[in-house]
């Protein structure tokens, strides 16, 4: 555990440094997304062309974002069944059920980087398609029909098809079945961009991070179907498909992953409860500090 939380000692020193700098007004929340907006539409697609050409395809590599997408439907199916008769106001109802779908992805890249490098980043990456696909077309439709707002569900199908780093997986897809190498000054220039993804979404956490306890039994509901039940669904699924080594611990880390950014960003759309959305996604983001190092050094 000390070595992990050695490695990782960079990545919770740059969240603290994000928290300063938000409190002592350096940033805004505002900068914060826009921080976010680099990392998605230059750091992250810079680290997927570096990392995907070189990964070994795989049946196992084939069926992560199958197990992606079915994590996010059943914990949505959960959440729906759970908090019907708990919810009353629809605003609220629809971001128990969105917050318990998405899988904050981005939060877990740094520690993935960081632990398992390219390999591990990669494999997270893959696993992301599914996550992802269903998070800007069905999870966001969903935020569209319990909230007021909104530009429907084409507009999130269009934001998928020109997601920059969709495009970049299958560049590097191509790539790598194509065998062809990335030359020496392009890798470099991506490397220095990717570099910046750790740095980034970590000042971005911190910048966003504000804990607050709102209507905390909902609150305890959506963590423990997100978080809880996407790690005994992960389980389930590494246990069906026989996944091992590197792979299973990407696939239980992805699934054990917080309450996803875009929870707020959709509340916010679709003029859903904003207020607890953000107790959510703060609240989700500073156990995700906590747990998932631990769940690292179990995974070892």
């Amino acid at each position: 555990m000390s070595e992990i939380l050695l490695k990782l000692s960079p990545v919770f020193l740059t969240f603290a440094l994000g928290v300063l700098l938000r409190r002592t007004r350096v940033l805004r929340k505002e900068d914060g997304g826009l921080l976010l907006k680099i990392v998605f539409y230059l750091a992250l697609p810079s680290l997927i062309l570096l990392s995907v050409p070189d990964i070994e395809i795989s049946r196992d590599l084939v069926v992560l974002p199958i197990i992606a997408v079915v994590i996010v439907l059943v914990t949505g199916l959960a959440a729906l069944l759970f908090f019907r008769p708990r919810a009353s106001e629809r605003p609220l109802f629809g971001v128990t059920i969105v917050g318990s779908m998405i899988m904050n992805t981005n939060f877990l890249y740094p520690f993935i980087l960081v632990v398992y490098g390219s390999a591990g980043f990669a494999t997270a990456v893959v696993f992301d398609v599914g996550n992802a696909s269903l998070v800007l077309t069905l999870v966001y439709y969903i935020a569209c029909r319990f909230g007021s707002g909104g530009s429907g569900s084409k507009n999130a199908l269009r934001r998928l098809i020109a997601s920059p780093p969709l495009w970049a997986l299958a560049a590097g897809l191509i790539l790598n079945v194509a065998g062809v190498t990335i030359g020496s000054h392009v890798r470099t220039f991506l490397t220095s961009i990717g570099n910046l993804l750790i740095p980034l979404v970590m000042l971005a956490l911190g910048v966003y991070f504000s804990p607050r306890l709102v209507r905390w039994p909902l609150l305890l509901g959506v963590l423990l179907i997100r978080s809880g039940g996407g790690l005994i669904l992960a389980f389930l699924f590494t246990s069906l498909f026989g996944l091992e080594g590197l792979t299973r611990s990407i696939v239980l880390i992805c699934g054990a992953a917080p309450i996803g950014y875009n929870t707020l960003v959709f509340s916010s759309l679709a003029k859903l409860d904003v207020e607890f959305a953000a107790s959510l996604l703060s609240t989700s983001i500073l156990l995700g500090l906590l747990y998932v190092p631990f769940l690292m050094t179990v995974l070892q």
